[in-house]
């Protein structure tokens, strides 16, 4: 199954019911949604979804800036005032 947004296509895999109790499985890096497919046979009691993280499985890589956007996120501290940051992110797409 597939979700679409502006930034590509997100895929996915889901079993279980809806009636119960969702779990959402996260794959490792060099993985995808399919290293959960034993898991989803072996639980049939629990809704199970998988989710293929973008560039990885069947899902769409992010655009160069998005990514950019995302490491300049996860080196500059939480609570930066760095006025070199804020504009480098406010003119990425």
């Amino acid at each position: 199954q597939c979700v679409h947004s502006a930034r590509g296509a997100v895929q996915y895999r889901q079993a279980g019911l809806a009636a119960t109790v969702t779990h959402v499985l996260l794959h490792g890096i060099g993985s995808s949604s399919a290293s959960w497919i034993p898991l989803f046979d072996a639980l049939p009691g629990f809704r199970l979804i998988g989710w293929d993280a973008p560039g990885y499985g069947e899902s769409d890589a992010l655009p160069v800036a998005s990514m950019l956007r995302l490491g300049l996120l996860a080196l500059a501290p939480a609570r930066s005032n760095s006025r070199t940051v804020r504009s480098t992110l406010s003119a990425l797409p």
